[in-house]
């Protein structure tokens, strides 16, 4: 299972901007393995912006080689950290090309259309993807609020 950016200018494109992901076609680049590879540092000046949220647009994909039924889907909980994360799943539609796509938002301040977001904290609170084929994408919008408090 890997994350790929999206916002490619072409399907499987390389686009490793976190800022550009945003959704719209999946890229060939893989997101590192933290949440700090997508959002950046917070600062006195995030904290006090008036918008203390941003949303990055990911797609995970299953190269595990075998179909998967049931993947947990969780975020461990870090006692230092000044956010909160939310995610919302969103399929993945394919264009007349077969170019791959999630919905795309205009900029990290805005939410996609399509979806909910849901907290997933530690193992008690998961999210289950009920089946994933081989090499089949599930679109991710993650959302980072900035505890003000």
């Amino acid at each position: 299972m890997r994350l790929y950016y999206t916002g490619a200018l072409s399907p499987l494109a390389a686009q490793n901007n976190p800022i550009k992901s945003l959704g719209g076609f999946i890229s060939a680049s893989l997101v590192p393995n933290s949440l700090n590879g997508l959002f950046g540092a917070v600062t006195s000046f995030s904290i006090k912006d008036d918008v203390s949220f941003d949303n990055i647009g990911v797609v995970l994909k299953n190269e595990t080689g075998n179909n998967l039924t049931n993947v947990k889907f969780w975020l461990e909980d870090f006692d230092t950290s000044v956010c909160e994360y939310e995610f919302n799943f969103v399929s993945v539609t394919v264009d007349a090309k077969g170019g791959q796509y999630i919905e795309q938002i205009p900029n990290s301040k805005s939410d996609p259309l399509q979806g909910e977001f849901t907290t997933i904290n530690g193992e008690v609170e998961t999210l289950t993807l009920p089946y994933l084929s081989v090499d089949a994408y599930i679109g991710i919008f993650i959302k980072r609020t900035i505890n003000k408090t």
